[in-house]
């Protein structure tokens, strides 16, 4: 953890001193190496930390929370997904929710119910949920995104975060 600390110190410390300006943007290049050694630090010392004070499950929720990505287009509320994008279908909603819950699985009736709850019908959730058969692998209604559904929801996302950007 130590040289974790001093590896997030260095980036802070010598902000854009090591990246030639007009090649590289530092600051993405540099968030993006702070948050996930930040998030680590944090996880390592939650387990550290956790050792018989807390349910081991609960510790791990804590720092699996830490580790996923946030994303503004995307919100959770009390376990219910919601995406906020202008433009959606509901197979773009099941693919976000899967890709949200990844690698966890879940049950396809619940993905049922978060699709219709983002404003589609009842009818459509069903139908949305058949279309992404080729995305996930079904154990018994119990859904988990492949790698190809993981692919298209983070271009999914990445639409909805730019059609935000540009309005």
């Amino acid at each position: 953890m130590p040289r974790a600390c001093r590896v997030v110190y260095d980036i802070a410390s010598n902000r854009g001193a090591r990246h030639d300006a007009e090649d590289i943007d530092p600051n993405s290049m540099d968030a993006n190496v702070v948050m996930a050694v930040s998030c680590w630090i944090l996880a390592e010392a939650i387990r550290y930390a956790q050792k018989g004070a807390v349910d081991p499950s609960q510790a791990r929720d804590l720092v699996e929370s830490l580790a996923e990505k946030k994303y503004p287009v995307v919100e959770v509320i009390e376990g219910r997904i919601y995406l906020h994008a202008k433009k959606k279908s509901a197979v773009d909603v099941a693919l976000v929710v899967l890709a949200r819950r990844h690698p966890k699985r879940m049950d396809s009736n619940d993905l049922i119910s978060i699709v219709k709850r983002n404003g589609f019908s009842l009818k459509n959730a069903r139908v949305a949920v058949g279309r992404i058969a080729k995305f996930v692998d079904d154990d018994d209604g119990k859904l988990r995104l492949l790698v190809p559904g993981l692919k298209r929801a983070e271009e999914i996302i990445g639409r909805a975060l730019e059609a935000s950007a540009s309005n």
